[in-house]
């Protein structure tokens, strides 16, 4: 079975290596720019695992894991470059399957997802699925709502909504074409399909 991994970090040479370490005929791989967004996927797309830096604008590693933990045990890799005893502690209290130290642990990190996916398959039960399910149905309905209010509330402009809603661009832009409800104009959504991932990245850090 075909797995899909989410890989969340953003720097964008940072992904690419990443992908290049994990993909293959078995493992897809989608991407996230920070935090926010990789929640936003995370919920969309029900990736089998997810590797994830710490340091990211709007939503670091540690939040991201915490809002995966509360509905969902797929295993979550940390990947840092500046890993530390605290952090690491902290890290795995919240619920981290492994911390990792980029880039020592690329050339492993295959193989090691591979038996981390089969011994989460092995045990979830029904049960547990289907209460993941409901959680995230829930939580999807909450966010259409949101978004449908403040949509209307900004006259559709993204760059309004996403500081509302306090998430970068193009995780709104993801939420609203999810939701079917990319009321935006033509620009708008052309300057978020053909943003490259590190300028969106530097918008997302942006404070009202």
């Amino acid at each position: 079975m075909r797995c899909t991994a989410l890989v969340a970090d953003d720097r964008e040479d940072v992904r690419a290596l990443v992908k290049d370490a994990i993909a293959d005929d078995e493992m897809s791989v989608i991407e996230a720019c920070d935090g926010a967004e990789a929640w936003e996927r995370f919920q969309g797309d029900g990736p089998q695992v997810v590797i994830t830096d710490l340091r990211m604008p709007h939503v670091d590693g540690l939040e991201l894991l915490r809002r995966i933990r509360r509905v969902s045990s797929v295993p979550v890799l940390l990947l840092t470059a500046f890993g530390d005893i605290p952090t690491a502690v902290a890290a795995m209290k919240a619920g981290a399957t492994e911390f990792l130290l980029f880039p020592d642990a690329l050339g492993p990190l295959r193989e090691r997802i591979a038996t981390l996916i089969a011994q989460a398959g092995s045990s979830v039960r029904t049960g547990d699925r289907s209460l993941v399910g409901k959680l995230r149905q829930r939580e999807q309905r909450r966010q259409r709502r949101e978004l449908e209010i403040v949509l209307r509330e900004c006259g559709g402009n993204l760059a309004l909504v996403s500081r509302r809603l306090e998430l970068s661009r193009s995780a709104v832009f993801y939420r609203a074409r999810k939701f079917g409800m990319l009321e935006c104009t033509e620009r708008e959504t052309a300057e978020i399909g053909d943003r490259p991932a590190e300028e969106d990245s530097r918008w997302s850090d942006e404070r009202p």
